[in-house]
């Protein structure tokens, strides 16, 4: 476990993962429930940097130990970049798709139905 030196500096693996429902998430592993969001990778990598600072004061605040770094950060091959690059499309295909689906399915009810539908997508955050 790291001390209060300067546990900022420290290179902590990231996981930047992109989510169908249009946004990314990035998270470091090895501080649990450090993780943040954004509307694109970078914007995810910065929101975890503020994450991650805030999350290493509030554990030297109340005098709890830093996690070190548990492997040397790598950078992304060309292929790893690639293929989130391709994830990512598939992702927003997918996520059009059924946007357009429920746009379809809407046309087909009857006006009641359709309003009781809309009420319940978006609650759901199902409608763009």
């Amino acid at each position: 476990m790291k001390d209060a030196e300067d546990p900022m500096k420290d290179n902590y693996r990231v996981i930047l993962q992109y989510a169908a429902e249009g946004y990314w998430i990035a998270e470091n592993p090895e501080l649990p429930g450090c993780i943040a969001d954004g509307e694109t990778a970078q914007g995810a990598l910065s929101s975890l940097d503020v994450s991650r600072k805030l999350w290493i004061e509030s554990r030297l605040a109340v005098g709890l130990d830093i996690p070190e770094p548990q492997e040397p950060p790598r950078k992304p091959t060309k292929r790893q970049i690639e293929a989130q690059s391709t994830h990512q499309k598939i992702a927003q295909n997918q996520h059009e798709r059924e946007a357009e689906n429920r746009r379809k399915l809407l046309a087909t009810l009857s006006p009641d139905a359709r309003e009781m539908i809309i009420r319940e997508f978006a609650k759901l955050g199902l409608l763009q």
